[in-house]
């Protein structure tokens, strides 16, 4: 199974994929302004929702610019070098948790869902914020990291 939590300027959104794709329930909450209430709402919701299930990954997406897991800077939030991997890596015991950015990862999951991954595509995210993805030969591009 893999947990995946899309945290946007208004609302952080969190759910699961079984190995066969199936969707779980979605939850969701308020995204707080401040890291570290962030931090202990996500902990709490993940803890309560998945510490009894097999848990394989945590992909978290963060509306900003993420370099090695850490948000540099998320605009629409106010966050500033938010070592997000090392504040969120226990969320539960043995999982790896990989941070990335909302629209690399939309535009990562569109696509994949292609019937044939182009060369490069780009992913143009309008939402609280504006975001754009690029994905070359159906990989994030690295120059977007």
């Amino acid at each position: 199974m893999i947990v995946t939590i899309d945290t946007g300027g208004t609302k952080t959104l969190v759910t699961s994929f079984a190995d066969n794709g199936h969707m779980g329930k979605p939850l969701k909450f308020p995204t707080p302004k401040e890291p570290k209430a962030y931090v202990a709402e996500l902990k709490r919701v993940v803890r309560e929702h998945y510490s009894d299930k097999k848990v394989d990954v945590i992909v978290i997406a963060l509306p900003g610019i993420i370099k090695n897991g850490t948000a540099v800077w998320c605009q629409n939030l106010g966050w500033a070098d938010f070592h997000a991997s090392r504040l969120l890596r226990d969320l539960l015991p043995g999982v790896p948790v990989l941070i990335e950015n909302a629209a690399n990862l939309a535009g990562l999951a569109e696509t994949r869902l292609l019937r044939t991954i182009p060369n490069c595509s780009l992913y143009v995210t309008v939402s609280t914020g504006i975001g754009t993805g690029v994905c070359t030969n159906g990989y994030i591009d690295p120059g977007m990291r």
